[in-house]
């Protein structure tokens, strides 16, 4: 009887020991389940962040492209815009050549026909000689 009687102590102390361990292992799973809540929450919005910053990301690289784009039709434009007046002050330049040429003929005509004015009046009949 004493036999069994140690039996079932070693038992209900066994138990009692299980019942402890298991309990103390519940709680490790409680806290640790809860560690995994909070993680899978903080996952969650790093990855909402993430997709953000992706979002971001790609408008940015959407507006820079269009950026360039838009420089590189500026650049076109001024290109033209150079060739033009590079065009208009060649012209400028000729007409300018022109009109200075054009000056200075009329003021030889001037000139010759002042010259032939003040012969003519020292000399009428001189003058409506034919040559």
């Amino acid at each position: 009887a004493d036999y069994s009687q140690g039996n079932h102590s070693n038992a209900l102390a066994s138990l009692v020991n299980m019942r402890e361990t298991n309990s103390q292992l519940q709680k490790e799973i409680d806290v640790l389940r809860h560690e995994v809540r909070v993680a899978t929450g903080q996952r969650a919005e790093v990855e909402k962040k993430l997709e953000e910053r992706d979002e971001q990301l790609s408008e940015t690289r959407d507006r820079l492209f269009q950026a360039k784009r838009r420089i590189s039709e500026l650049e076109a434009s001024l290109r033209t815009s150079s060739e033009m007046n590079a065009i208009l002050q060649s012209r400028h330049r000729h007409e300018r050549s022109t009109c200075q040429a054009t000056e200075q003929a009329l003021a030889r005509t001037r000139f010759a026909l002042d010259r032939l004015g003040t012969a003519w009046q020292n000399d009428p009949s001189a003058a409506s000689q034919d040559p």
